[in-house]
């Protein structure tokens, strides 16, 4: 089957084609942004992959949705662990008084190397050959994409906009890479939400692992999280966070959403006209 339009690096004539969804998985979130916002104002469903398009453009993609499109976005966080799933579903059961994630694995897989007492710069060396990091992963060590993905966290936690959270983050820098050696323990990247006299306290932190037992179970390049509600409630998930597999599932876990929330609404019209 031919693509629905030629190979083009026209943005014009691309979103001029007839689609039904566009899934952005675009390394350039100005373009991903551009793309969504449009044709999401023509009615398209789009699924996208990129945690920065959704982390600093939620509000306008989803103000600028017309005709029933949707914007879905579960690969944009947590890859195969259905983190945002986990907490919309804990926010829908109570108020949110806490989350804590590990939501980059990249660095989750470099700090299980350095565990295993693999010099840095090799555990640096394996995390984009083994197919969990790109070839400049300086967002990953500076923390800047894990607190992307947990502004999004927090748009499903506490219903505020991603765009307006401030994110204190942590880099995994030569000065943090010695003091892990030199601690002799398994460190985690940490993200954590937490409500605090109605205002959200965001932080990226390294912390050995000791320190959040409940994230213990993610190795490698796993994401996890534990979400706490205030009268005590908890709710866990886990799973692959980076690799193309892992982003794929999230993508086709969205478009399987969009084909079933059609089929439900082309009964429901069927039976209205009936």
């Amino acid at each position: 089957m031919p693509p629905p339009a030629p190979l083009t690096s026209d943005l014009g004539a691309f979103v001029e084609a007839e689609l039904d969804i566009l899934v952005d998985a675009l390394s350039c979130d100005g373009t991903g942004a551009a793309l969504c916002g449009t044709l999401l104002s023509r009615g398209v469903h789009v699924v996208s992959a990129s945690k920065r398009v959704i982390a600093g453009h939620h509000g306008r993609l989803t103000g600028a949705a017309d005709g029933g499109a949707r914007l879905l976005y579960a690969a944009s966080v947590g890859g195969s662990a259905p983190i945002l799933e986990t907490v919309s579903s804990a926010a829908a059961q109570g108020r949110v008084s806490e989350v804590l994630c590990v939501v980059n694995g990249t660095v989750n897989f470099i700090l299980g190397r350095l565990a295993a007492g693999i010099h840095s710069d090799e555990a640096l060396r394996q995390a984009p050959a083994a197919g969990f990091a790109e070839e400049d992963c300086e967002a990953d060590l500076s923390g800047a994409d894990a607190a992307a993905k947990l502004r999004i966290v927090a748009h499903h936690a506490f219903g505020i906009g991603p765009e307006t959270l401030d994110v204190a983050a942590e880099s995994l820098d030569a000065d943090a890479i010695a003091r892990i050696t030199a601690s002799g323990e398994r460190w985690a990247q940490v993200a954590r939400l937490e409500r605090i006299d109605g205002l959200i306290d965001a932080s990226v932190r390294l912390r050995p692992l000791r320190e959040a037992p409940d994230l213990a179970g993610a190795a490698d390049e796993w994401n996890a999280a534990l979400v706490s509600l205030i009268d005590g409630t908890q709710f866990r998930c886990i799973g692959r966070g980076a690799g193309g597999a892992a982003t794929a599932e999230a993508i086709v876990a969205d478009l399987d959403d969009i084909s079933r929330h059609a089929d439900e609404a082309e009964i429901l019209r069927s039976g209205i006209a009936s």
